[in-house]
């Protein structure tokens, strides 16, 4: 292995899962040295041929892997949130943004190697804000966006380890759930804000540090923010969930930044489909379909769609198991050599040997009759 060149000997080590990298670095001195460099960990996470992209399913403070290529949605792994965490959590290449609601601190957490690093305080502290965290590909660089509803804006650069203060229009105001989707490996950070008079998506390109504003489709101009969502569409295009109590729809940018480009490739509307009472527009799973849940003659459901044929399919997963939007989640090694990050055993990431679904039905209902 020490004789082959560092293409092939990469192309090998990055069709590895994490668990076997592990094994990789019990080895010998040379190979732990070579997998601990920052540019190996670095491409592993944006790289990583094996490793499997897992729906990210937030079950109350609890998280669930999710394998999204079964019909059941088998949980694969889950993890704890601590209880004062907000449950508004930033992803990205296996590190978890998250928010402390008693301190307002904030951290990155690693929970496949049980690794977290606290960030500083940012310059400006709000007493309402979301995040939004992403991998600058060209400096080799993670950051955290952190935005406040009133319009402030900081961000913080793993590499500068500081925050700085964009330059930012004033009549921007961010609200609705804050949550962000970054495009592909290069692509440009995304979430929804208010310019004063309509809905409109800001895309913050993680390089230069800049805004750009992309208009909604014209049908969704005055739509309430709250009744929409971000989401990854096919990892390289961006869709809008629009969601009202009667009816949904699914609108793509074909071409990012061409407003022209949007097109509706999914809606449910309440009035044709007596057969559902209510409905939740969950989001957007890898292969293009929708996710929704409904209650069908009385019976809570989960339904994947695909837009394309027309076709709904029933998923065996119990509906009432879900929180939140469609996310993925990939494990990786990152922060595996940051020297400012510490090792936290307390934030536990569990194999799958039980029947959740069963475990966490029992626990609400549990916790309800208290």
């Amino acid at each position: 292995m020490d004789d082959l060149p560092v293409e092939l000997r990469n192309n090998i080590f990055f069709r590895l899962p994490i668990k076997e990298i592990g094994r990789c670095m019990c080895v010998s001195k040379k190979w732990l040295s070579y997998i601990e460099e920052p540019k190996f960990i670095s491409s592993h996470a944006t790289e990583n041929f094996s490793s499997s992209s897992w729906m990210f399913w937030v079950v109350h403070q609890r998280v669930d892997l999710r394998n999204d290529n079964d019909d059941n949605l088998d949980v694969y792994k889950y993890f704890e949130i601590p209880p004062d965490v907000s449950r508004s959590l930033a992803i990205c290449n296996g590190v978890i943004c998250l928010l402390r609601r008693d301190t307002g601190g904030i951290e990155l957490w690693n929970p496949t190697i049980k690794r977290k690093l606290s960030l500083p305080s940012p310059k400006v502290i709000d007493l309402t804000y979301f995040l939004a965290f992403g991998f600058d590909s060209s400096n080799d660089d993670y950051k955290v966006v952190k935005f406040s509803p009133s319009g402030n804006c900081e961000i913080f650069s793993l590499k500068r380890g500081s925050w700085e203060s964009p330059e930012i229009d004033g009549r921007y105001k961010f609200g609705g759930w804050g949550r962000s989707v970054q495009l592909g490996i290069n692509g440009p950070l995304c979430w929804l804000a208010s310019n004063s008079v309509n809905p409109v998506m800001l895309a913050f390109d993680l390089t230069e540090e800049t805004f750009q504003e992309i208009h909604l489709p014209e049908c969704l101009w005055g739509a309430n923010e709250l009744d929409m969502n971000l989401q990854a569409y096919k990892e390289h295009s961006i869709a809008i969930c629009y969601s009202t109590s009667s009816i949904s729809q699914v609108w793509v940018m074909k071409e990012f930044g061409r407003v022209e480009t949007w097109d509706k490739i999914w809606e449910l509307d309440l009035a044709e489909r007596p057969d559902i009472k209510e409905f939740v527009l969950m989001g957007i799973r890898n292969n293009g379909q929708v996710l929704w849940r409904a209650d069908i003659y009385n019976k809570r459901t989960v339904m994947s769609s695909d837009a394309e044929l027309g076709a709904d399919k029933v998923l065996g997963v119990r509906a009432m198991m879900w929180d939140g939007v469609v996310r993925y989640f990939k494990e990786s090694l990152v922060l595996a050599r940051n020297e400012n990050a510490e090792t936290c055993p307390e934030y536990d990431i569990v194999p799958q040997w039980i029947d959740y679904d069963r475990e966490v039905s029992v626990r609400v209902a549990t916790a309800a009759e208290h």
